[in-house]
C-alpha cells in the first residue's frame, strides 16, 4: 500500500528549530561561502541524475565541511531522500532521527521541506512497524504544517491509515 506522501516544491528556508515560510540572506549580509554552494550543488546534481549512491556517499563525505546551516540542511536532505528512494529505509530513518534531535540546531530546512520529511518519516516507522514513532512524528509535522490546511489534512488521514494498520 502506497501512502500519499507530501511532495513539495523546494523552498529556500526552514529553521528545524523553528519553521518560517521565507528565507534570504539575514541582514542582507551573504553569509555563505560560494565554494560550499558549489559543493552542495554537486549533491543535489547527483540527486538530480538519479545517481543516487553517489548522492549519499557524497553527502556523508562533506557534512563535517559543511558550516552553513542552510547548506547543511540540504546536504541532509538530498542523503534523506536518496536513502529513501534506495528503499534503505532503516538508514533514512536514523537520519531523520538525527536531523530532528541531535543536529537539529545546526540544520535549516524550507517549511515544505520539513513537511516532506515528517510525512516520509511517518512512512519509515510504519514501514518498520514503529507505531509510536508514527504517532509522534505525525503530532511534529502537524505542528509543522498547522498554517497548510491541506497539508494537515493529508497528515491526518495517513496517519490514521497506517495506525488503522499497525494495530
Amino acid at each position: 500500500m502506497r501512502f500519499v506522501l507530501l511532495i513539495a516544491i523546494l523552498a529556500p528556508l526552514i529553521s528545524s528549530a523553528s519553521c518560517t515560510k521565507s528565507g534570504g540572506s539575514q541582514g542582507g549580509v551573504k553569509a555563505v561561502d560560494d565554494s560550499e554552494q558549489q559543493v552542495v550543488g554537486a549533491v543535489a546534481e547527483k540527486y538530480q541524475k538519479k545517481d543516487l549512491k553517489a548522492c549519499v556517499g557524497d553527502a556523508r563525505k562533506i557534512r563535517e565541511s559543511v558550516k552553513d546551516p542552510m547548506n547543511l540542511g540540504w546536504v541532509y536532505y538530498y542523503e534523506y531522500k536518496c536513502l529513501y528512494e534506495l528503499a534503505r529505509y532503516q538508514e533514512a530513518f536514523d537520519l531523520f532521527k538525527e536531523v530532528s534531535g541531535p543536529k537539529k540546531s545546526l540544520l535549516v530546512f524550507s517549511l515544505n521541506n520539513g513537511i516532506w520529511m515528517h510525512s516520509v518519516a511517518m512512512e519509515l516507522a510504519f514501514r518498520l512497524n514503529d507505531r509510536q514513532a508514527v504517532i509522534d512524528i505525525a503530532d511534529k509535522a502537524l505542528e509543522i504544517a498547522k498554517s497548510q490546511p491541506d497539508r494537515v489534512k493529508m497528515i491526518e488521514d495517513n496517519r490514521k491509515q497506517m495506525l488503522e494498520k499497525l494495530k
